[in-house]
């Protein structure tokens, strides 16, 4: 429980509702804390549908990811790039199934906590090289070695990305659960720093679908919910490439930046 625990402690220090923490999560999250301290990640103990989603996965959520990983390949050559960088990435099994397939990849993994915590459970059991919490909690973006390492970063550490080469940045079904204002924080970095992107979202207007929309700020919803306008308006250097249906609404866009020499901030 100690990593759980600096992870909450240190949360305290930043405004989550920047970093996505919105009225929707704060209701998850707090049950997430609440069966993590009493049944660690115990997956039979588990009966919310995001408690369980962030530590277990099933035969198709396996097929999913597997299925995102396959509509990526089509269009960025894993072999010839070197840093990935997920936002929301939950249980981190895209990324696992990833580095498995290409284990050169150095992999930088953000999310809020608690889910955080799961993260960094299921990582530290999948992989040799990693970077716990607890030691990038503290890192400089000089201390980010592209070497095939994952590394578990909290949420408020996403600056970090702008003084790196990211080749990739990736996020699958949690822009969705954001404001449309905590988006475009985010997209702001991506928008800088990467060279391509992957998004699997809810990209259709219907407001009955997914995450439902909350009436006031009292209500677990989002309020202002994110669609393919925002993105667009969110990633100006990138061209949309690409976008599939999947599973309707979900729907696949690749992206690629209209400066082929994007280049990371100089460390200083």
């Amino acid at each position: 429980m100690k990593i759980l625990n600096t992870m909450l402690k240190d949360s305290k220090k930043y405004n989550n509702t920047l970093y996505g923490l919105t009225n929707y999560w704060n209701y998850y999250a707090k049950s997430f804390i609440r069966h993590i301290k009493k049944h660690n990640l115990d997956q039979s103990k588990y009966h919310r549908v995001y408690d369980a989603m962030s530590i277990f996965l099933n035969d198709k959520g396996k097929q999913r990811y597997t299925d995102i990983i396959n509509y990526a390949e089509k269009y960025i050559n894993f072999n010839e790039i070197n840093t990935v960088a997920e936002l929301g990435c939950g249980g981190a099994y895209q990324m696992i199934l990833l580095k498995k397939k290409y284990p050169h990849l150095t992999i930088l993994l953000f999310d809020i906590p608690p889910f955080l915590y799961a993260t960094e459970s299921n990582v530290s059991k999948n992989t040799d090289k990693f970077v716990s919490y607890m030691d990038t909690r503290t890192m400089k973006p000089s201390d980010v070695v592209i070497d095939g390492s994952v590394y578990v970063f909290s949420n408020w550490m996403f600056p970090l990305i702008m003084y790196k080469n990211i080749d990739l940045f990736w996020n699958s079904g949690s822009f969705q659960e954001m404001e449309s204002d905590v988006v475009g924080n985010y997209l702001d970095y991506v928008n800088l720093s990467a060279k391509n992107v992957l998004l699997y979202e809810c990209m259709d207007n219907s407001l009955t679908w997914g995450v439902r929309t909350a009436k006031n700020n009292r209500e677990r919803g989002v309020i202002k919910r994110v669609w393919l306008k925002n993105y667009i308006d969110g990633l100006s250097n990138f061209n949309l490439e690409n976008l599939s249906i999947h599973e309707f609404p979900y729907c696949f866009t690749y992206w690629r930046n209209k400066n082929e020499k994007c280049r990371a901030l100089p460390v200083l």
